[in-house]
């Protein structure tokens, strides 16, 4: 689902308060479009959806928007979902293998440790909140 869809996230909106305990996540980090009107109707949807602390975000699939999706991209999407949603709520994710349209599984993940942040968010986005999440 396009988080630039806001009719779709209004619906999404509708089913989850009709079902508080359950959890979702998003994926693709909502396919956060590099382009700037896009962008900031993502940005207000993903907000939108914050409010339901049973959602979370699996951020992956940067090459589903753009094939040549730079890092700097990837450091706003990912500053802006930890900044709306919190650290808790938000995981790396690798799109596997379609991530092999722009780099090897290894340098995708290799990548998010190229990000300015700290190491204690890098354990949350890169494993601890997966763990949480997916309850194992």
């Amino acid at each position: 689902m396009s988080g630039c869809d806001s009719a779709a996230i209004e619906q999404l909106a509708k089913a989850i308060a009709l079902i508080p305990a359950l959890k979702i996540i998003i994926n693709h980090a909502g396919f956060a479009s590099p382009q700037p009107n896009e962008y900031a109707k993502w940005l207000q949807n993903m907000a939108t959806l914050a409010k339901f602390e049973q959602l979370y975000i699996k951020a992956s699939g940067w090459e589903m928007c753009e094939r040549q999706y730079t890092l700097e991209h990837v450091q706003t999407v990912t500053n802006d979902l930890i900044s709306i949603y919190g650290i808790e709520r938000v995981m790396f994710a690798s799109n596997f293998p379609l991530c092999l349209f722009t780099k090897s599984y290894q340098q995708l993940w290799q990548s998010y440790t190229e990000l300015a942040l700290s190491s204690s968010q890098l354990d949350k986005l890169m494993a601890d909140n997966a763990r949480l999440f997916y309850q194992f």
